[in-house]
């Protein structure tokens, strides 16, 4: 019998595989689904190909779909993003403020926007203080599924 540390266990038999253990509550930060678990499982030990399929999908679409969230989480926890989404500031802000910061790479997104009076310094700091636990969740996701960084 041989076990592979992943997302959930899985165990490969005498041409069996075995899966068990297969949570989605470790996984909400970005909502990833059981079947995504399997797919990432199954690809991270090469026992994945294109004839693979999961609850009559395509493992590699299943598997496209856990890295799309993934992709999708990471830019939802940027700065800008978070603070649009509380209302803070409007799109057209933010696109003020960074082209500013590509003039003046050394500025930080939150301080053009503080100097622009388009937020307040305690906005920021909330903020990023939600960015933070945000990214804290992710990487503990990340190094319980082994996924290296894009």
């Amino acid at each position: 019998m041989q076990s592979f540390n992943c997302a959930s266990i899985l165990k490969v038999m005498k041409n069996r595989i075995i899966i068990e253990d297969v949570s989605e509550d470790k996984f909400n930060p970005f909502g990833a689904e059981a079947v995504e678990l399997v797919a990432l499982a199954l690809s991270d030990n090469g026992l994945m190909n294109a004839e693979t399929t999961l609850n009559g999908q395509s493992a590699t679409e299943v598997l496209k779909e856990f890295f799309s969230k993934r992709r999708v989480f990471q830019e939802i926890t940027r700065l800008g993003y978070l603070l649009i989404q509380k209302d803070k500031i409007s799109h057209n802000v933010l696109q003020e403020a960074l082209d500013i910061q590509k003039k003046n790479k050394d500025i930080r997104l939150g301080e053009i926007l503080i100097n622009m009076g388009a937020c307040a310094k305690e906005d920021i700091d909330s903020i990023i203080k939600s960015q933070k636990i945000k990214k804290e969740h992710y990487q503990r996701l990340k190094n319980t599924l082994n996924i290296p960084s894009s």
